[in-house]
């Protein structure tokens, strides 16, 4: 076919059409299966045996096509190093295919692997016994890159610490690899040695990637965590959402979009019972959180910005967090900006009762202590002296000086500065202007805190170290004897460290 449409139009230019019009006439079909499902849409072959009629009588397997493609399908029957191929027309929906009788241990769809078929788990089926359509079982150590038609269990010891569980040993168990699955588990028990008692997390995932819609993928989550703090003997934490990632015009587009919503249950469970009224000295909160981010990824100057809006019985807030580096020449050399702005658009009689947790935006990144939502990994999330005590997180107004001025239930918006130094040096200068309203009758208008960080691993690990801070926030550190060492304080994002959490970046 092809050396027929060489000798018809060589020296000449042909167009899509003609080479299309020459294989249907070639072929005597009109191949709407391979020009308009496989070249010109989303649309994916996806068939899947549904059963096989019983061995010594006449014979048939049963097929159903889950895709949206009816592309021509092969049966084989196989046993050992035999096997017998047979292809059939393509169809939509369920099918019944004479296959001959013979002495075969498994039945395949697509065996050969000639259709380009997403999804070979529901491929196969065992002639006899229980559970025909279970395929092979592996188990494997961290993961794998799955064989296609094989199920797998990927296991990973884990070690983990905070000041109140202490250390930590587990064990995760997973189905996690680097393609995307449809359904996803992680589930990571651990004990901690210091409080004798159960931690950990888990977490699903089902994921959906459509075909011909204005989104790309679409994923619901669910997760639970359990983990001790300093006034509560075990927090529990449930998550559910879903996540929503948009189509672009161009599949090389740096650009992307996403759309997230969360409900966050959090369990306060009290470490001593008052009167032995243990829910006397618990705390439960529900929250409800709207998000949508949207970045371009582009070499230089990248630019983001993401609102949040979060709603909880006894208040709703927003605020809206925007970056854009301006490169140096480099895509690694640059000033990267940031800008925030939130403030709380509605509060109930009740906010500030005991019942809640501190939910104020501060100008300072958040303690452990302030992380109300519990989304943040902290070593020592209640310590108020000492090394733990010093972890933030780059959030709310993202000041790297520590301060009580500046916490709101108002409004707070604040721009921050950060520059790399010419060398390779890991050292940059950084710059935390901002604003507030609070009812303070002595607040500087304008705040600022000027400093330095040591960058070891972007966005992981960077220490801070304040040099300049402005008249009411030297003042308040100078009330409280705090020294210039114990201004220093760092990032430590655990969670981007987790090997899981990584093998879900690759979103293939």
């Amino acid at each position: 076919m092809m050396q027929a449409y060489y000798e018809a139009w060589k020296f000449k230019h042909p167009e899509p059409e003609d080479f299309k019009k020459h294989v249907q006439t070639f072929t005597g079909q009109e191949l709407a299966w391979f020009f308009d499902g496989l070249l010109e849409s989303r649309k994916r072959v996806d068939y899947s045996l549904a059963k096989v009629s019983k061995p010594g009588v006449a014979s048939y397997v049963k097929v159903r096509n889950v895709g949206q493609i009816a592309s021509p399908v092969s049966v084989t029957g196989y046993k050992a190093d035999s096997s017998l191929t047979f292809w059939y027309e393509g169809f939509q929906g369920s099918s019944k295919l004479s296959f001959p009788v013979g002495d075969f241990d498994r039945y395949s769809v697509n065996y050969t692997g000639r259709v380009l078929d997403v999804n070979a788990k529901n491929d196969e089926l065992k002639a006899k016994g229980l559970f025909k359509k279970a395929g092979r079982f592996n188990i494997n150590l961290l993961s794998n890159i799955e064989h296609p038609r094989n199920s797998a269990l990927n296991v990973l010891p884990t070690i983990g610490y905070n000041y109140y569980n202490g250390f930590m040993l587990g064990m995760a168990v997973h189905n996690i690899g680097i393609m995307r699955r449809h359904f996803e588990y992680v589930i990571n028990p651990m004990f901690g040695f210091n409080n004798r008692e159960l931690a950990g997390a888990a977490q699903v995932d089902y994921f959906v990637r459509p075909t011909n819609a204005f989104f790309t993928d679409l994923t619901f989550t669910g997760s639970a965590e359990r983990y001790a703090t300093a006034f509560f003997n075990n927090v529990h934490r449930f998550v559910g959402g879903a996540t929503m990632d948009f189509i672009n015009a161009k599949s090389s587009s740096k650009k992307s979009a996403k759309l997230s919503f969360r409900t966050i249950y959090v369990d306060e469970q009290a470490l001593f019972p008052v009167d032995g009224n243990l829910a006397a000295n618990s705390r439960q909160n529900l929250y409800n959180q709207l998000q949508f981010r949207y970045t371009n990824a582009r070499v230089l100057n990248p630019y983001s910005f993401a609102t949040d809006i979060q709603q909880h019985q006894d208040f709703v807030k927003a605020s809206i967090t925007a970056y854009y580096k301006l490169n140096y020449n480099s895509k690694k050399k640059g000033l990267t900006m940031r800008f925030f702005a939130g403030s709380f658009l509605w509060k109930s009689n009740n906010f500030g009762s005991s019942a809640m947790a501190d939910v104020r935006y501060r100008l300072s990144g958040q303690t452990g202590d302030q992380d109300y939502l519990y989304d943040n990994i902290y070593l020592g999330r209640n310590e108020t002296s000492g090394l733990l005590s010093r972890q933030m997180t780059n959030s709310d107004g993202g000041f790297k000086v520590l301060t009580f001025r500046g916490q709101t239930s108002e409004y707070l918006t604040t721009l921050n500065l950060n520059t790399t130094l010419p060398g390779k040096i890991p050292i940059r200068l950084y710059g935390d202007f901002g604003h507030y309203y609070n009812g303070e009758k002595d607040a500087d208008p304008i705040n600022y805190s000027l400093g330095a960080s040591l960058v070891l691993i972007q966005d992981i690990f960077e220490i801070y170290f304040p040099l300049q801070n402005s008249n009411k926030l030297r003042q308040t550190l100078e009330l409280n004897n705090v020294s210039f060492g114990e201004q220093i304080r760092f990032v430590l994002n655990i969670r981007l460290i987790n090997p899981i959490t990584q093998l879900r970046t690759f979103n293939l």
